[in-house]
């Protein structure tokens, strides 16, 4: 199994110490502004776009009415699948579609997204490389993948084939420590 769930932290019993802590439908760090500051400088308006392990839905709510995005989100629990489609504003239910997720296979045909992202996730995953070999085989060509987490390893030997942005979106500044920077990462065959 790629990922894990850790019933004993993300219960739907934590729903409201959640949201007291990171806002409404969200589940990580930094609220809005960590959102928009993931994408600065990228084009991605309108975008078709995979939310790998939503959360609550948060975030997919917010880039689909400000970026116009189209977004379609996995997630490993059932119930926060349910509370996301519940949740989902009225004006906004055709641009968002909410998967469960078995942990193991990605449920999507190959080369149909224009941007993948995720928030607060890759730390969870205890084969990274097995998931973005996974998420590349889901990308368009010249798609994006924006990851945003509070621990990043770029020594970790990943090779993916995209250009990627690795940034701090709880930061609004750019840094040399290895967080907050692009890198291209070539694929392996």
């Amino acid at each position: 199994m790629l990922m894990t769930q850790q019933d004993d932290i993300y219960a739907a019993k934590n729903l409201a110490l959640f949201e007291m802590l990171y806002g409404e439908n969200l589940i990580s760090l930094g609220g809005l502004p960590a959102i928009d500051n993931m994408f600065k400088g990228l084009e991605v308006k309108g975008l078709k776009a995979l939310d790998f392990g939503f959360g609550l839905g948060g975030v997919a709510f917010y880039l689909a009415q400000n970026y116009h995005m189209e977004v379609s989100g996995i997630e490993l629990y059932d119930w926060m699948v349910q509370h996301a489609k519940a949740h989902t504003p009225a004006s906004l239910k055709n641009q968002l579609h909410f998967t469960a997720y078995d942990g193991k296979t990605l449920p999507f045909e190959k080369e149909c997204f224009e941007l993948i992202y995720s928030k607060g996730v890759f730390n969870h995953i205890k084969d990274k490389a097995a998931v973005f070999k996974q998420l590349h085989a889901l990308l368009k060509p010249k798609g994006l993948l924006v990851i945003a987490d509070w621990i990043v390893d770029l020594n970790c030997g990943l090779s993916i084939g995209h250009q990627s942005t690795i940034r701090n979106p709880f930061l609004n500044q750019q840094s040399n420590n290895g967080v907050n920077q692009q890198c291209a990462i070539s694929d392996p065959q």
